[in-house]
């Protein structure tokens, strides 16, 4: 009996061992994923206030902001969970900065050119 009670506590502990590693690893990889995110950089490409992400955010140069529109040049990405999109509005940025996802990358006001 003594040996059966040993198996079985040796499988609970292997099985529990074996599910904290599986959930260690999905957490690592969403974490991955959402540290990938973080500094994206999204610009207006219009008068209305319509973003687009950066292909690359070491591209950006604040100097090439055109300050010719009501809407902020760019937005960052911050290390928020959550989701934003490749393209947003204006109201959509109100939103998603609500939600800490993005934060104001310039001070400047205008259109960025692509």
């Amino acid at each position: 009996m003594s040996i059966v009670k040993k198996q079985s506590g040796s499988f609970l502990l292997g099985l529990t061992v074996f599910g904290l590693a599986i959930s260690t690893s999905a957490f690592t990889e969403i974490t991955k994923e959402n540290n990938k995110l973080v500094g994206e950089i999204y610009v207006n490409t219009t008068t209305l206030g319509d973003y687009e992400k950066l292909p690359t955010p070491a591209s950006y140069l604040d100097d090439l902001c055109e300050e010719n529109s009501g809407h902020i040049c760019s937005w960052i990405r911050t290390t928020t969970s959550g989701t934003v999109p490749d393209e947003f509005t204006s109201v959509q940025a109100d939103s998603l900065e609500n939600e800490g996802l993005i934060a104001p990358h310039s001070e400047l006001e205008g259109i960025y050119p692509l």
